[in-house]
């Protein structure tokens, strides 16, 4: 049986459910994901999706964002293909807390999306996929080059990843 990831804002959870009904590829990391992996994190304020970097999935997550009345993601198919996209849909003009993202330039979302643990959406049947602690910690290591300004947060869940995997390799979640 599949674990829980837990997803609270109402917004973020009809999102995710959107995107997982239409059979979207992406995938959940931040500290939402790092949460997962480690329970005693504290709870994140918001949420952090890994999107394929398609044309499919640029016509899908915009069909998704109007589902919740946010704005499109502004890009060219070609442009959103190429990855290294982001869109933060945050603040009072925003239904939505959340970052959503292609991979950063380097990083096969393939490769990532394949060795993501499957979860469900608590509370709800709703399948999605949560970044291995590997792709957590890499994803977190180019956040530590991009924005050194975040240095101490990031340092907090990189740590929360390792404790993690000992627990792991003791038999732990």
């Amino acid at each position: 049986m599949a674990r829980e990831i837990e997803i609270v804002t109402g917004a973020n959870r009809d999102l995710v459910t959107f995107l997982s009904n239409a059979g979207a590829r992406f995938f959940v990391f931040g500290g939402t994901a790092t949460r997962f992996w480690a329970p005693g994190r504290r709870a994140p304020e918001d949420l952090d999706l890994m999107l394929e970097p398609s044309a499919a999935m640029l016509v899908t997550i915009n069909r998704a964002l109007g589902s919740v009345g946010e704005p499109p993601i502004i890009a060219t198919p070609e442009e959103f293909t190429r990855g290294n996209r982001g869109a933060p849909f945050k603040g009072p003009a925003h239904s939505l807390n959340a970052d959503l993202l292609t991979p950063p330039t380097g990083v096969d979302f393939a490769e990532h999306w394949a060795t993501a643990e499957e979860a469900t959406m608590n509370l709800t049947s709703v399948p999605v996929r949560v970044g291995s602690i590997d792709t957590l910690e890499l994803l977190l290591g180019i956040g530590l080059e991009r924005e050194p300004a975040r240095a101490k947060s990031i340092s907090e869940d990189l740590a929360w990843l390792a404790r993690a995997r000992r627990a792991r390799g003791r038999g732990g979640p």
